[in-house]
Formats: structure tokens, sequence, C-alpha cells
């Protein structure tokens, strides 16, 4: 399974979580009542909010952005939406899904948020992870008991 770590950019695999919660929303086998897409709209834009501040705060700076190379990191980045997690442009993908569900008004489609997330754990994070604590040693284990992975 390691062969999958870094391959595959989050931003596909939130798309095809995202087109698998479609799918299983036009079944319509447990519809949701109609407010939740506006709660998914607002639950959307929180998340847009928390993938371009880690986005701006990594330009900011000026270390890489490609989540399939860590060790091109040039800084520990501990500003911006950093200081509350250590994942804000996951956590934020996290939220689109989500949001996504209510939108769609279809329960079923939450399913997508736990493959999401297992996903991203699994081999986005921990192998980013490792890498951050060759690179920055004492300072990114000090950062991790102080900030949580998500929330």
């Amino acid at each position: 399974m390691r062969k999958l770590e870094l391959k595959i950019p989050p931003v596909v695999v939130l798309l095809l979580t995202l087109l698998m919660a479609w799918q299983i929303a036009r079944s319509q086998l447990l519809p949701l009542p109609s407010f939740f897409q506006a709660t998914g709209c607002v639950i959307i834009l929180l998340g847009c909010t928390f993938v371009f501040n880690g986005a701006y705060t990594f330009r900011k700076h000026k270390t890489t952005l490609d989540p399939r190379n860590p060790d091109k990191t040039s800084q520990l980045v501990k500003s911006g939406a950093f200081k509350y997690t250590r994942n804000p442009m996951y956590l934020g993908m996290l939220f689109i899904q989500l949001g996504a569900v209510g939108v769609l008004q279809e329960g079923f489609s939450l399913v997508s948020v736990p493959i999401l997330m297992a996903y991203l754990q699994k081999f986005q994070i921990r192998p980013e992870e490792r890498q951050m604590r060759r690179l920055f040693g004492q300072v990114y284990k000090d950062y991790c008991k102080q900030t949580r992975r998500w929330l």
C-alpha cells in the first residue's frame, strides 16, 4: 500500500469522492431536508476558506504547495490556519466534501466523507509527517504537541 503514498494529489481524490457522492445522491435513497442545502453551502465556503488560507500562507512563506513532494518543504509553517490545525488544506477538503453532502441532500452520500478522510490520513498526512520529522526534528515534534492534526 505504500505505493499510493504521496502519489495522487489530494485535490484529485477530493474530486473523485465528490463524484462518488454525486453518484450516490442520484439514487435518493435517504433524502435530506431542504435546509441541508443552505447549510452545505456554508460548510463548503468554510472549507474553501481553510484551503485558500493554507495555500496563501504557504506562498507567503515561499514553501512548496505540491503535496506529492513534502521533501521540498523549505520551512515549517505555523502561522495562519496552521496555528489551529496542522492540515488546514486537508481539513478544508473534508469540509467541502461534507458540505457537498448537504447540497446534494442525500444521506447515504455521507459515506464519502470518511473515505476521503481515511485516504488523506493514510496516504498523504502520515507520509508528510514522517518527512517533516526528518526535516525539522524536535521543532516539528513540539509543533505536533501544540497543534492538532485536524482540529
